[in-house]
């Protein structure tokens, strides 16, 4: 395998763990930009569901463009390094660094406008270093952990539920988030406890429960 190949592939492969890892690609290109919001099956979105969409997509074109940029600045290198003496070429190369750093520059710049702008508006401090950190949904609706997310929400609505066991996945129910052994088994009896702890005698259920795996749904 010649080298340029090899430095090609390589820069393939940076882009592609630097995209592949990110925590927030949870968007699905299949549903389409409507299709992954959680309340496109019940067709009652709220302008938090949208706010929330785009907190997705500007993570998710954030990625792309860092993959993007490993792979320009790569390319550029190694047409610099088997340039050959060839001052067309190195300088071709180097205008193409230059671009992508210049690019890099530009959106980030803007993206730390935004979110400056973001903390302005809803008077959070946009000295506060924590501000880049923060979910923008927040901003301007209230976190899924928050005791009041489910206030006006319909029942079976996804939240943040807190318990002693750990934060997990929960439901909505009355307006108040409960996990979903609750939702489901909480008429029959059904807790979240330790396995441990269950009645051996009572079939227990797992995934409803947050926090580790031995905290499971049973009487």
């Amino acid at each position: 395998m010649r080298p340029r190949h090899l430095i090609i592939i390589t820069a393939l492969i940076l882009a592609a763990g630097f995209i592949l890892a990110s925590p927030v690609w949870a968007f699905s290109l299949e549903k389409g930009i409507v299709g992954n919001l959680e309340c496109a099956e019940s067709g009652n979105c709220s302008f938090c569901d949208f706010i929330y969409l785009f907190v997705i997509l500007q993570k998710v074109i954030l990625s792309l463009f860092g993959g993007l940029a490993i792979i320009m600045l790569i390319w550029g290198g190694q047409g610099i390094i088997t340039a050959a003496g060839n001052q067309q070429k190195v300088a071709e190369s180097k205008k193409l660094i230059t671009s992508t750093l210049l690019g890099v520059v530009i959106i980030l710049a803007a993206y730390f406008l935004i979110v400056i702008l973001v903390g302005i508006l809803t008077g959070t401090n946009p000295s506060d270093k924590s501000l880049f950190g923060k979910n923008w949904s927040n901003a301007f609706c209230t976190p899924s952990d928050s005791p009041a997310y489910c206030v006006g929400k319909a029942d079976g609505s996804n939240c943040t539920v807190t318990i002693s066991q750990g934060t997990g996945n929960g439901v909505c129910k009355n307006e108040a988030c409960i996990t979903g052994c609750q939702y489901e088994w909480g008429s029959s009896g059904y807790t979240c406890k330790d396995v441990s702890t269950c009645n051996p005698a009572i079939p227990y259920f797992t995934g409803l429960c947050p926090g580790p795996e031995n905290i499971v749904c049973c009487i």
